[in-house]
């Protein structure tokens, strides 16, 4: 999709795989876009938060505890993912039940 920006390109994406009432869960720190857009459109935004001294890795419980029957979205920075390349197995059973990832590279 060509888009006159990358936030534009953020709520189109938010706007087409989510419905008002979804929710989705952003790994933070986080471009603002993710939550501003999902909150235009509707959708209730949850944050999974990391610090330095986690190398700004979640866990994969904290992933779990913060899924629920309405989230169909995670959102998460390129970088966060390149870090996970040991949970890549687990990640990938979470995202096979249904889930989408929703990554800005």
């Amino acid at each position: 999709m060509v888009c006159p920006g990358a936030r534009f390109a953020v709520y189109l994406a938010i706007t087409t795989l989510l419905n008002p009432g979804d929710e989705v869960i952003v790994i933070e720190p986080a471009w603002p876009a993710y939550k501003d857009c999902a909150l235009n459109a509707g959708i209730k935004v949850r944050t999974i938060k990391t610090t330095l001294e986690t190398k700004w890795e979640p866990s994969i419980d904290q992933i779990n505890n913060a899924i629920n029957e309405n989230t169909n979205e995670i959102s998460a920075n390129y970088e966060y993912l390149l870090q996970l390349e040991n949970k890549i197995e687990k990640l990938s059973s979470i995202f096979s039940d249904g889930y989408s990832l929703f990554i800005k590279q």
